[in-house]
C-alpha cells in the first residue's frame, strides 16, 4: 500500500494497521477502498466496575447468588 491520508488520526492509525500486512494488486485495490471507506473502528469498551460490583454484591447478599454481568448496548 503506497500511502492514504484521514483527517482523523485514530481511525487512520486503525486502517493502516488492519491493512499493514496486505498485499495490494490491481485485482484488489477496489476491495482494499472499500474496506477503507466503509471502515467502522470498534467502540471502544465502557467499564464501570463500581457498578458491575455493586449489582453483584445486592444479588450475593439477597439472593444468594453471583450473576455474570454483561454489558447490553
Amino acid at each position: 500500500m503506497e500511502a492514504f491520508v484521514i483527517s482523523d488520526q485514530n481511525i487512520e492509525w486503525a486502517i493502516k494497521e488492519k491493512l499493514g500486512s496486505v498485499m495490494t494488486s490491481r485485482e484488489n485495490t477496489p476491495t482494499i477502498i472499500e474496506s477503507i471507506v466503509s471502515f467502522k473502528p470498534d467502540k471502544p469498551e465502557e467499564i464501570n466496575i463500581e457498578k458491575k460490583l455493586e449489582v453483584i454484591d445486592q444479588f450475593r447478599i439477597h439472593l444468594k447468588l453471583v450473576p455474570t454481568i454483561s454489558d447490553i448496548e
